[in-house]
């Protein structure tokens, strides 16, 4: 199965609560249990001074989020 996992933060990138605890401990778990993982976060400031080999992609996603 592929899965996304989109979140506001994701530890160890980004973390301001639990949320970012959770979301990468369930990438990880879900990882380890044969899925095939990605994670969606916004780039914030510092990112890629702190992690080098991270990639911004130019992707662009329209996600319609009611009827239109």
């Amino acid at each position: 199965m592929k899965i996304l996992l989109a979140s506001s933060e994701v530890h160890p990138y980004s973390k301001t609560g639990g949320l970012a605890d959770m979301v990468g401990a369930l990438g990880k778990w879900l990882g380890r249990a044969g899925q095939q993982v990605g994670v969606v976060t916004p780039l914030h400031r510092g990112i890629t001074e702190r992690f080098p080999g991270i990639k911004a992609l130019d992707w662009k996603l329209d996600l319609p989020l009611r009827p239109q």
